[in-house]
């Protein structure tokens, strides 16, 4: 497998990223765009970049990121909220949740780190437990309090 190499992403025109579009889940009126160049297909490398606007996280993946550029607040639905600036680097691990607060057009260079279908299958059946369990102890509890 030939290696990834991404040649000065902080560089790269923002012409030059193609446009994907308004971040999914906006909080708020003010829309973020996102643009972006990735590479790979279960692992990816890329370069990505954000407009100013608040948003929740998509990505349910594991995630190394290094922030090239821009000024952001990351507040994670579990967790203390934290600034991030061109410079710093932050790994997400997988299923983190939270709202990203773009103040500054941010640019990352990034590496995700997919699952494996071993990985997908466990994820899977985790949450089908998960969401009987779940649902087991509602009805034990409705039952009960009849």
């Amino acid at each position: 497998m030939q290696p990834i190499r991404l040649i000065t992403p902080d560089a790269i025109p923002t012409g030059e990223l193609a446009d994907w579009g308004p971040a999914k889940v906006p909080v708020g009126s003010l829309i973020a765009r996102i643009r972006g160049s990735e590479h790979g297909k279960r692992d990816r490398v890329g370069v990505w970049e954000c407009t100013p606007g608040r948003w929740r996280r998509q990505v349910m993946e594991r995630e190394f990121a290094h922030f090239l550029a821009g000024r952001a607040r990351f507040i994670p639905d579990h967790g203390e909220p934290f600034d991030i600036y061109a410079g710093d680097a932050v790994w997400f691990p997988a299923d983190t949740t939270g709202t990203w607060d773009i103040t500054e057009t941010v640019r990352k260079s990034y590496v995700i780190i997919g699952f494996s279908p071993f990985e997908r299958m466990c994820r899977a059946v985790t949450q089908k437990v998960s969401a009987l369990g779940r649902r087991a102890f509602f009805q034990l509890r409705r039952a009960a309090a009849r």
